[in-house]
């Protein structure tokens, strides 16, 4: 497949079912809830703005500890449409896993599921040198010490001009296993999304 030189891949897995008409189908469904293409849209616009007003750069990885919730995909497409780097780590990691993670792909910012924040809480913030901020999702905030995903996404713009990337910029980190060693950061471009 051939990809033009400015390519982005929010905006073909998002914004383009909506240019299409595709806007009322169903894109998530996740228990009760039916979410459709153009409210993914909104809340992924919603959510590059959130990064981008967190100081979010071209480039800086966003460190993503969610389970499988509408909000990770938020977060995810809204990193990458602002050309930022979504770093999603899974849920079942010990608190020295996320340590390294945070340290190796030097995140700006962490959005957390509340479930997840005492294993975080656990690593000394020494150690955590480039983390600027910790945004927590989940059914409420925990405790007023962190900022809500939910009410910052509230607040957020629905508009979002996508960040004029390169086909072969990174879009997104996945960490291997770490079966032989300490986990690694394995790096996915925008066009390889299309590619698989």
């Amino acid at each position: 497949m051939d990809f033009p030189e400015t390519f982005n891949a929010a905006t073909f897995f998002v914004d383009q079912n909506v240019l299409k008409g595709r806007g009322d189908r169903i894109a998530i469904e996740c228990e009760t809830d039916r979410i459709s293409y153009s409210q993914l849209l909104q809340s992924t616009n919603r959510a590059g703005n959130v990064l981008r007003d967190l100081g979010a750069r071209v480039e800086e990885r966003v460190l993503l500890l969610l389970p499988d919730i509408p909000e990770f995909l938020y977060c995810f497409f809204g990193a990458i449409k602002i050309g930022a780097v979504a770093v999603p780590v899974s849920t079942s990691a010990k608190a020295h896993e996320y340590e390294h993670m945070l340290a190796d792909s030097r995140a700006g910012v962490a959005i957390i599921h509340q479930d997840f924040v005492p294993l975080i809480e656990q690593i000394p913030k020494d150690r955590l040198r480039h983390l600027r901020h910790i945004i927590i999702a989940g059914t409420i905030g925990h405790a007023s010490r962190y900022p809500h995903l939910k009410s910052l996404l509230e607040r957020a713009s629905t508009d979002l001009i996508a960040e004029p990337t390169h086909k072969d910029d990174a879009a997104f980190w996945l960490y291997s296993s770490g079966s032989t060693g300490a986990s690694k950061g394995c790096v996915h471009l925008h066009h390889d999304m299309v590619v698989c």
